[in-house]
This record gives C-alpha cells, structure tokens and sequence, in this order.
C-alpha cells in the first residue's frame, strides 16, 4: 500500500523526535512537520494531510485552535468524503481537556509519554481507516459515473420511445 501524507504538529523537540522515529519505523507514513498549530495551518492549507497528528499545548496556537480551525476553514485542503483525522498526543490528562479535544473531532487522545507498541498499534489502525475510507471514496465516484450513464441510457430510451408512439 502507499504511505499516507501525516503531519505532526509537535513543539517539544524530544517528543517530536520520538514520534517522528515512531511513525517512520513503521514504513507508512510520509512525516511533514510543524512546531505549532499556525505552522500546521499554513500546511494544511497548502497540501492534504489525511492524518494530523497533534499535541495540545504549544505557543501561538495550541492544538484545540488548531482542530477547531482546521475543520471549519474551507481554506484547509480537503479531500470530497474523506475526514481528516486527528490523533491527539498530550500530557494534559483531565478529562475536560479530552472531552474537549473528542468534541472539536478529535478521533483519539493518547497520553504523553506514548507507549511505543500501543501507539504504533493505533497509529496502524488509523492507517487502515485512511485507506477504508479511500476506497469508499473511490467506490462512491464509480456508483456517480455509472449513475449518470444510466441516467443518459434512460433519457435516451424515453426519447425513442416518444418518437415510436409519434408514428404508431
């Protein structure tokens, strides 16, 4: 399978290492990186990341904008039916801070520091929605194309139709 576009939105140097080696380890991931949620903006408007990994607390945006922001903009480069996931890495662990980061659509928040298997565990996981959800995408746009074919079949038959009662 091809590797997924994922950004990782991480201002801890040491953390974004141990991340990045993670996810490159794992041969499925094209890693792009930014320190701050303004920096992962600027990205997501310019490319399409299926998968956005981010932490939570960093300085210009933090990662609760950064979601909220990402989803609404239509600035953000989008794929037609495809989400966008997020995957939250964080050392805040109220559960406040997690609610909050699940209702702006986060699809999980892991705590900091990550369990290496766990988390390559999920992040495989994630993988494999990613290419679910292209092959519905995919599946959706061939249903399109043969609709409409069939709506031209239809249209065509209905026109003969009319023209052979004209002459009967």
């Amino acid at each position: 399978m091809d590797k997924v576009n994922l950004l990782l939105v991480e201002d801890d140097r040491a953390a974004a290492y141990q991340l990045g080696e993670l996810l490159e380890d794992m041969e499925k991931f094209n890693v792009s990186r930014a320190i701050d949620g303004e920096e992962a903006l600027k990205k997501l408007k310019e490319q399409f990341f299926p998968i956005i990994l981010t932490d939570l607390m960093m300085p210009k945006m933090d990662g609760f904008q950064l979601i909220e922001e990402a989803k609404n903009s239509s600035e953000v480069k989008k794929v037609e039916n495809i989400e966008q996931i997020f995957v939250v890495v964080s050392s805040l662990e109220e559960k406040k801070d997690i609610r909050r980061a699940i209702s702006l659509g986060a699809y999980d928040v892991m705590p900091k520091p990550v369990d290496s298997e766990l988390f390559k565990a999920k992040m495989k996981n994630y993988y494999g929605l990613y290419q679910l959800m292209q092959q519905a995408e995919t599946r959706y746009r061939n249903l399109k194309k043969q609709n409409s074919e069939l709506v031209k079949l239809i249209t065509q038959m209905q026109s003969i139709e009319k023209r052979i009662e004209v002459r009967d």
